[in-house]
């Protein structure tokens, strides 16, 4: 369990720079503190994950990717910021973000960026290759696109919020539900219904 300081990698010859490399059985807790994966340009990881992985707090960052986390592997990411000039997650397992039917969405925590101005880096918040991605809490962002790959599941009664300017960034938000209906038109209040019916005859 990480709960403070700093672990970091640094790359060595041709090798890749591993902040925590957590290849079959282990399990890895990080709450607060860094965690970092450095190389020349490429090939540094902040968490390399074939096994399981739970974020609750912290940082953890990566020249390559923040986390990567393999077929093999887990990574539950509830809280704290993952960052990468590439990737800030590359996921070719299972990945969920934030909590399912918790009692608020959160827009912000945990935070979750790949950015970068150099055409020769993705620049994906997330890219989910093979994997499967679970969505219900965050903001994910990144300078080319938030999410690259499919979702396969967001909190429900929720939708996609996406913003576009010098990134992209991803959230989600509550769904507008209607309420009522006046002459076959939906409303998602009960003042807009009234409104709508005005002085004439109108079913409701």
């Amino acid at each position: 369990e990480i709960a403070g300081g700093t672990v970091s990698g640094n790359k060595y010859g041709n090798g890749n720079g591993y902040g925590i490399y957590n290849k079959n059985a282990g399990t890895v807790k990080v709450t607060e503190g860094t965690v970092s994966g450095s190389g020349s340009s490429d090939d540094g990881y902040g968490i390399y994950n074939g096994s399981t992985v739970t974020v609750t707090g912290g940082t953890i960052s990566g020249d390559d990717y923040g986390i990567y986390n393999a077929s093999t592997g887990t990574v539950e990411v509830i809280g704290g910021t993952i960052s990468s000039s590439d990737c800030g997650i590359y996921n070719d397992g299972r990945i969920t973000i934030g909590i399912k039917k918790d009692e608020q969405i959160s827009q912000e925590e945990p935070y979750i960026i790949g950015k970068s101005s150099s055409s020769s880096y993705d620049g994906y918040g997330i890219r989910n290759s093979r994997g499967k991605l679970y969505y219900y809490d965050g903001k994910i962002e990144g300078s080319t696109k938030g999410i690259s790959g499919n979702i396969t599941e967001i909190e429900d009664n929720t939708e996609l919020l996406i913003t576009k300017d010098e990134t992209e960034v991803i959230q989600l938000e509550a769904k507008e539900t209607n309420v009522a209906r006046v002459n076959g038109v939906e409303y998602d209040s009960i003042q807009k219904a009234v409104k709508a019916c005005g002085e004439t005859e109108s079913t409701i």
